[in-house]
């Protein structure tokens, strides 16, 4: 595995783990830093937006997984090859996060989210890309 490589890996994992346990306290009632989340126009998430965010907190741990089986970190009956379709699939989805966070009236979202998505969707085109096969 090239540095590079390794760099993404590590690099998304923690942002990843990050973005899953603000979710999950947002999910579970937090109302800390709601500025950086849902819009920043929230002191307390409706329960709309707690399931959502509870959502989230799926989504970033099969990422999570994603990775982990891509690299062959984790062994389950998903091959890497299969974990690099998911991931790819992935990348659109936050470089759609990372649009709307631009576009949104947070200063939060607009320069730490935004940019943190566009990182991701970067780092999963060349995690997916990356011919490096684990232990298939």
């Amino acid at each position: 595995m090239d540095t590079l490589f390794i760099i993404a890996i590590n690099l998304s994992v923690i942002i990843l783990i990050v973005l899953a346990v603000f979710q999950l306290y947002w999910a579970l009632g937090g109302n800390r830093f709601l500025a950086g989340a849902w819009g920043g126009t929230y002191t307390v998430l409706p329960l709309r937006l707690r399931i959502s965010s509870g959502f989230s907190v799926l989504m970033f741990t099969f990422a999570i997984a994603l990775v982990l089986i891509k690299v062959g970190t984790w062994h389950t009956g998903l091959s890497t090859s299969a974990a690099s379709w998911a991931l790819l699939a992935f990348a659109p989805i936050f470089l759609l996060s990372s649009l709307a966070n631009f576009a949104s009236k947070s200063k939060w979202e607009r320069y730490l989210n935004a940019p943190t998505s566009l990182l991701l969707a970067v780092m999963f085109l060349f995690i997916a890309l990356n011919q490096y096969q684990g232990n298939d």
